[in-house]
């Protein structure tokens, strides 16, 4: 299966189009509707280390928020990511190790993530 951050989630509201969801006290992300199963409020959400896009310089559109760079981890073709959103949330991601062809992230730095909301899978307490 794999490596997974499991974050705490909450509806913040559902338009029948897209669930607004918090992630824990630390950003909010948008998820298609029919991934965020009816009466649910409080449950977690896991997103895969590889799903979380960074970048240096700002992100626009749905679904990115800051974190910081607690730790990097060379693993060859990947780097792994530690990183806390909003001062407290921790997790995870994976990028390709192709710092030549971007501006190299390493431990310290402020970056932009970014989720796509379907790759966001709700996970029922």
């Amino acid at each position: 299966m794999g490596q997974a951050n499991l974050l705490d989630a909450g509806l913040m509201s559902h338009d029948g189009q897209a669930a607004r969801i918090r992630v824990g006290d630390a950003f909010e992300l948008f998820v298609p509707a029919a991934r965020w199963p009816s009466g649910l409020v409080q449950t977690r959400v896991s997103i895969r280390p590889e799903k979380v896009h960074l970048s240096k310089t700002p992100l626009g559109g749905e679904n990115t928020f800051a974190a910081r760079v607690d730790e990097e981890v060379f693993r060859g073709a990947t780097d792994r990511f530690a990183l806390t959103a909003a001062g407290r949330l921790k997790l995870t991601a994976i990028a390709a190790n192709e710092s030549a062809l971007r501006a190299a992230i390493h431990a310290g730095d402020h970056v932009w993530c970014a989720v796509h909301g379907d790759d966001v899978v709700v996970v029922p307490k």
